[in-house]
């Protein structure tokens, strides 16, 4: 009967015998087997070579970066866009701060006008008057000296007083600055600063028009002339000239 025992019979009998209880070979089913790297299923099971292109650590790659957009040429941008902008608020305040200033330069050159022109309206009649005062003291001199009825010495005093008084006033004058002027002999006579009272024919056809004779003396305060001075001027005659001739 042992004889007739077959070979798989006797596998059997070993592996019954020596195969632990609890140790089972472990098999899978010739589908699951088939299954390994076969193109049917290609993203359930890792192949080799998707392992390899993972450098074999088992992770996915990273995926393709997206290109992000060129943040330095956009700060670069707005930089510049910032910075005209403060440039042309900067012009602007500067051209609106010039502006106020030429205002602020007329306001303050029309107020410096009105107030020398306020100034020289009171201040002006004042200075006439004093220089009207000095002509009557110099004449009022010199109608002294030419009276009889007193005697010498009181024309002297009375004529000394009247010239110290003027010369007061001509120093009154001269601290508010005003100057006083006297036209030369045979100067050209000028209509800016003079004004003629009185002419004096001349047969000399070179003295035309030049001063003769100085009756009063002009005063000047700065470039203006507060009084024009008095003078004689010469007026050529043709014929005044024929008749000396013969």
């Amino acid at each position: 009967m042992n004889e007739h025992l077959t070979n798989e019979h006797i596998d059997d009998r070993i592996v019954g015998a020596d195969t632990p209880k609890n140790w089972s070979t472990p098999t899978a089913p010739d589908s699951e087997l088939a299954g390994v790297g076969s193109s049917e299923n290609p993203h359930d099971v890792k192949t080799g070579s998707s392992i390899k292109g993972n450098g074999g650590d088992g992770h996915q790659p990273d995926p393709d970066p997206v290109d992000s957009p060129p943040t330095e040429s956009l700060s670069l941008e707005v930089l510049t866009d910032a910075v005209q902008s403060l440039r042309d608020a900067l012009s602007a305040s500067l051209r609106t701060q010039e502006h106020q200033q030429a205002l602020l330069d007329k306001l303050h050159d029309e107020k410096e006008k009105l107030r020398e022109t306020e100034h020289r309206r009171q201040r002006d009649p004042v200075l006439r008057d004093l220089i009207q005062l000095s002509d009557t003291c110099l004449r009022n001199s010199r109608q002294w000296r030419g009276r009889s009825d007193v005697s010498q010495e009181t024309v002297d005093r009375v004529g000394a007083a009247l010239h110290e008084v003027a010369a007061d006033v001509k120093l009154i004058l001269e601290r508010q600055g005003v100057e006083d002027f006297v036209p030369m002999i045979d100067d050209k006579f000028a209509r800016s600063e003079s004004k003629a009272v009185g002419t004096r024919l001349t047969s000399d056809a070179t003295q035309d028009g030049l001063v003769a004779e100085v009756r009063k003396p002009g005063y000047r305060l700065g470039d203006r002339v507060l009084r024009f001075s008095e003078v004689v001027v010469w007026r050529f005659e043709p014929d005044l000239a024929a008749t000396e001739e013969t």
